[in-house]
């Protein structure tokens, strides 16, 4: 868009300096008609410009889709196969620590109480 205005002027300063007598209607349609290319010109460059922008996000978008939905079913895989790894009646608790291991005392139900040590 830049070279096409750069060029515009250069036509439009390139008319004044061939130009000897004062303007008149036809000098004023000439510059008009200059004018109106440039207009034209950026248009198109504009319209051709967003259209790339629109292809390109669209395509992006479809590579995200992609992902999230590789995502999704690696998780929901994840959930099947803890499911089938855990016998009937079973928790499975995951422990978080600030530093390494410590062995805990967990019970359940008010059942005897068993000491842990590890993360699941």
């Amino acid at each position: 868009m830049e070279a096409a205005t750069r060029q515009f002027e250069l036509d439009w300063g390139d008319y004044f300096l061939k130009k000897t007598e004062p303007l008149n209607d036809s000098d004023r349609q000439a510059l008009f008609q200059l004018a109106r290319k440039l207009q034209n010109e950026l248009s198109s460059r504009q319209s051709d410009e967003a259209s790339k922008r629109c292809a390109e996000f669209n395509r992006g978008l479809a590579v995200l889709n992609d992902l999230i939905k590789s995502q999704r079913e690696s998780a929901e895989k994840a959930v099947e196969e803890m499911g089938k790894s855990q016998a009937a009646g079973s928790i499975e608790v995951t422990l978080v620590h600030s530093a390494g291991p410590k062995p805990i005392k967990m019970s359940l139900d008010g059942g005897s109480a068993e000491v842990f040590n590890g993360t699941a």
